[in-house]
């Protein structure tokens, strides 16, 4: 194709480049502005980061300006509501060094949980993994419930501080049990997914709180509400595992507090011997009983 020289151009031209259709030629101007800190390009970048014909323009604007180190408020706030939300993943991304500072930046980009793009709400994962707050546990929920499928999105949730992912654990196991059970491979990961975090804490109130959750949630005769808790307490085995622990000395060591969910433990133990026997059940399922069995004792399993 013919070549461009965007070495000559002057900072405004080079600021209309970053709308340009070319990939290259973006990139380029870019690298000029940024290698030669046009701070007199700060006033044009801003006032393109809205009405750039291309999305690509809008979101090459927003990373010149934190080059320069010109990105306001104002700006970050407008990208946050723009309407591609490729725009909005850089805004995300830009602002999450912010959200302890501002609380409408904290606000917008928390209203971004709920977004119907699984890229975004990946980047809000990662953002509001650090943060404290209802409002944070209450939008990695929101991400946790529409993306439990996506891999990952479930290792997003999982760069969670470790008190936040108690919080979500212990709010999507309450949820499973306050409605019909969610019954999907994507939910029963992501439940073992936190469930090992919790374990591997070494903090048995965490530890506990997720168990006795686990073990309110649902009624074993119910095949989704069974799963879950199989899930939810085969993650907890594996963490705590993996600090020197076995599952059933765990149980035997619990407060009085989970009196009723270690019950309720040995006879899970108990019905998933009978999945792990059954002919009628699907392959996946008796595969997942024998994997969760081996954290029992012989007692409980059996023979």
């Amino acid at each position: 194709g013919t070549q461009v020289d965007l070495s000559s151009r002057s900072p405004g031209e080079l600021v209309a480049a970053l709308d340009d259709e070319n990939g290259w030629v973006r990139e380029t101007a870019f690298r000029l502005l940024h290698e030669n800190d046009e701070a007199s390009a700060q006033s044009a970048l801003a006032q393109q980061v809205r009405p750039a014909r291309h999305p690509e323009g809008r979101a090459w604007s927003l990373w010149t300006l934190t080059a320069l180190d010109a990105l306001s408020d104002e700006v970050l706030l407008a990208a946050l509501n723009d309407d591609d939300a490729r725009v909005q993943e850089v805004a995300v991304r830009l602002a999450t060094p912010r959200l302890g500072d501002s609380a409408s930046i904290r606000e917008a980009v928390i209203a971004l949980a709920g977004a119907d793009d699984a890229r975004l709400r990946f980047c809000v994962a990662l953002a509001i993994g650090g943060m404290e707050g209802d409002d944070a546990r209450a939008a990695l929920v929101s991400v946790a419930s529409q993306g439990a499928g996506d891999v990952w999105t479930r290792r997003a949730i999982a760069t969670a501080r470790p008190e936040l992912a108690v919080a979500v654990t212990t709010e999507l196991l309450a949820g499973a049990s306050a409605a019909e059970a969610r019954d999907d491979e994507g939910f029963r990961l992501l439940l073992t997914q936190l469930c090992e975090m919790v374990g591997r804490s070494k903090n048995a109130q965490w530890t506990e709180m997720a168990f006795v959750a686990a073990m309110e949630a649902g009624q074993w005769s119910d095949d989704a509400a069974r799963g879950n808790a199989v899930a939810a307490l085969s993650g907890l085995a594996r963490g705590l595992a993996a600090t020197g622990q076995q599952l059933s000395r765990w149980l035997a060591s619990t407060s009085d507090q989970a009196a009723e969910g270690v019950a309720r433990a040995e006879d899970l133990f108990t019905r998933t011997v009978d999945v792990a026997r059954s002919t009628e059940c699907s392959s996946d399922d008796r595969n997942a009983a024998i994997e969760f069995l081996r954290y029992g004792t012989w007692d409980q399993v059996g023979e």
